[in-house]
């Protein structure tokens, strides 16, 4: 189960946690709850780039999806 607590603790963890976070998410709501609990980004988030390419990606999936489906 995602919380706020354990999004902070991969947030200032780093190594790419909050990456595969997202990467891991089928459910954009389980994706928004993480955007908006990662708050201010310290100055040294390495990961930014790879977790909005993550974002990128599942964004990708899911308008493949909408159209497979429609």
């Amino acid at each position: 189960m995602l919380t706020k607590e354990y999004i902070t603790e991969l947030k200032h963890r780093g190594e790419g946690d909050i990456a595969v976070l997202v990467k891991a998410q089928r459910d954009v709501g389980a994706i928004v709850f993480i955007l908006e609990s990662l708050g201010q980004l310290p100055e040294n988030f390495q990961e930014l780039d790879e977790f909005f390419e993550s974002v990128k990606q599942f964004t990708r999936i899911q308008e493949k999806f909408k159209k497979v489906v429609i």
